[in-house]
Formats: structure tokens, sequence, C-alpha cells
């Protein structure tokens, strides 16, 4: 995501790096939070960044949700029949 990417250069211009483990875990995700800056549009900046992201997650949790909700593609044979066609096989 290319939210997370502006949020880890932002502070990486900063000279904050995080070095408890995996980037984007849970913890992270904390240590984000408490970030804070003395520059207001800095803060600002920061603030918008950490928040897209956060949405972005959410976003892609609620599609992962609707996937796993959605049937088998392969329990529609019109799709299936239309997919090997798609695919160059015979019909």
């Amino acid at each position: 995501m290319r939210s997370r990417h502006r949020v880890s250069k932002l502070l990486l211009r900063q000279g904050i790096v995080y070095r408890d483990g995996s980037a984007w875990t849970h913890v992270h995700l904390g240590w984000l939070h408490k970030q804070q800056f003395d520059v207001p549009g800095l803060q600002m900046a920061f603030d918008a960044e950490h928040d897209a992201v956060l949405s972005a997650e959410a976003r892609r949790d609620r599609l992962d949700a609707a996937i796993e909700l959605m049937p088998p593609i392969a329990s529609s044979p019109r799709w299936s029949a239309g997919w090997g066609v798609c695919a160059g096989s015979p019909p």
C-alpha cells in the first residue's frame, strides 16, 4: 500500500526507525500510534498518512470478508466453461 510507504519514508526522513520486530504488525501499529511531532505541519502529514494506512487496512479486511462469503468460482458451470475458452483451451 502506498500509504504504508509514505508513513515509513516520513518517519525515516525524521530519523525514526522501528527496530522492535517486523513492520505492520499489531505491535508496530501501536508504536506508530504513539508517534508525536512538535512541528504542526509534520504532525498533520503523519496523521493523514497514518489514517490512510488504517483506512486501507480496514477496506482490505472488509473485502477479504466479502470474498470469503462468495461461492467458489468452480461451482458455476457457466463461468467454468467461459474460463476454459478464455484460457485458450478447446470448448
